[in-house]
């Protein structure tokens, strides 16, 4: 078996229980053991309680970013859920568009109704782009009849109004490069965004309760209603590396424009992670490169952790803390 296979366990030194640094450029300028060599063109591993990256390899390129798309499309819908627009319980019927889009899917058939909880697990998971466009359609729909969001009382059709939601989002997340034309990601749309914008928007969205049960699942079912007939679905997650020690989601792509990607959320022993890689050599290499990148970091922490015990320095965090080693 592969030592760094995705079956292989974590490992994190024990001196490494503290929480992670608050700063990204005390750490990006001090790699105090080398980074470890993977096929991904583009990483970045980012602290999920401040939004900053720590390190990353080309992080400011934009890049096509596949399926990891649905996240920004999640986290709206989650807006909605918070503004009051609508609720989890709300009943979805699913518009004939996004039946035809191909790709990934939740198997969806038209004019199936489902609950918008039921929609975001299929999209989560699956990777399902005919849930995607449902909660779209749907949620676009409700944004541009609410004179709170829709100002000018703009005229788009629901889907493409809901596209611009998520470009709004992006600024208020600060997220200057990335750039959405649809809700799922496939490649003949050209989103784009860097790996340093899209591990903050999944730093964002593990933080959401919601979101992160969904994301941890491996598995669910739920009831369809289709013209009076009942059936059940039942979807299984994407990501593999879900089960492992510390893994609590996020988001898997693959287009052939974006490559395999993967968003990965880690909270393991004080550490809160999330690393994301875009465009890998193939699908598999993805787990055993977050897992490399995830222990690689690890050791980075515990480094400085240890020199700071050394030195007798008791800090609550590592903000700045490499400005004690100049």
């Amino acid at each position: 078996m592969d030592p760094q296979s995705p079956l292989t366990p974590i490992f994190i030194p024990e001196s490494a229980r503290m929480s992670p640094c608050r700063t990204a450029a005390s750490f990006s300028a001090q790699n105090l053991m080398p980074a470890p060599q993977v096929t991904a063109s583009a990483w970045s591993i980012i602290n999920v309680e401040t939004g900053e990256f720590l390190w990353a390899k080309n992080g400011d390129s934009a890049n096509d970013i596949a399926s990891l798309t649905k996240m920004m499309t999640c986290y709206v819908v989650k807006q909605c859920i918070k503004q009051s627009l609508c609720t989890e319980e709300d009943i979805v019927t699913v518009p004939r568009e996004a039946t035809q889009l191909g790709g990934t899917t939740a198997y969806l058939k038209t004019n199936d109704q489902l609950k918008i909880i039921d929609l975001l697990y299929g999209m989560m998971l699956p990777s399902g782009n005919d849930a995607a466009y449902a909660l779209a359609d749907f949620c676009g729909g409700l944004m541009l009849a609410d004179p709170r969001i829709n100002k000018q009382k703009s005229k788009y059709n629901n889907d493409i109004y809901f596209v611009k939601q998520m470009n709004v989002a992006c600024r208020k997340l600060g997220l200057k490069t990335t750039r959405f034309l649809n809700p799922h990601g496939l490649s003949h749309m050209g989103n784009t965004s860097t790996v340093i914008e899209i591990g903050k928007l999944g730093a964002a969205l593990i933080k959401k309760p919601l979101v992160a049960r969904i994301v941890s699942q491996i598995k669910y079912s739920c009831e369809v209603r289709n013209k009076g007939v009942c059936r059940k679905l039942t979807w299984c997650n994407t990501n593999l590396l879900l089960g492992q020690t510390g893994v609590t989601g996020l988001k898997t792509g693959n287009t052939n424009t974006a490559g395999p990607c993967l968003c990965a959320s880690y909270n393991i022993y004080g550490y809160n992670l999330v690393i994301t890689i875009l465009k890998c050599r193939s699908p598999e290499k993805r787990w055993s490169e977050v897992i490399r990148l995830l222990n690689w970091a690890v050791n980075q922490l515990d480094i400085i952790c240890q020199k700071l015990t050394d030195k007798k320095i008791r800090i609550r965090n590592l903000s700045n803390l490499m400005n004690t080693f100049d």
